[in-house]
């Protein structure tokens, strides 16, 4: 999947469209054995102020679109679930702050 597909910068989708855009992109994949989701995301802490860029990046969202949030780790595993993958895992990404987040059929 792209990279930050889970923003918009003119309005934040709501959670429910962003699982089943999961749904549609995992039924895509229905013929390949291994079906699986991987996302690039920033991914703030619970607390949505931290580390440091995550958190930037969520006031970024709250500042310049209709529902500005960022998704947390528990939000996008929901997500992930709720589109009919397992578990999600989250992976740094060494030296960046983005999190691969990763989620098998």
């Amino acid at each position: 999947m792209p990279s930050h597909p889970f923003h918009s910068h003119t309005d934040f989708p709501s959670p429910l469209f962003l699982a089943t855009s999961l749904c549609l992109a995992g039924s895509s994949l229905f013929g390949i054995s291994r079906r699986a989701a991987a996302t690039l995301e920033f991914v703030p802490n619970e607390d949505r102020v931290s580390p440091p860029m995550p958190a930037a990046f969520a006031l970024t969202m709250l500042a310049s679109t209709t529902a500005g949030d960022a998704y947390t780790f528990k939000d996008l595993a929901e997500m992930h679930r709720k589109a009919g993958f397992g578990e999600a895992t989250a992976q740094p990404i060494p030296n960046s702050p983005h999190t691969l987040v990763i989620a098998k059929a």
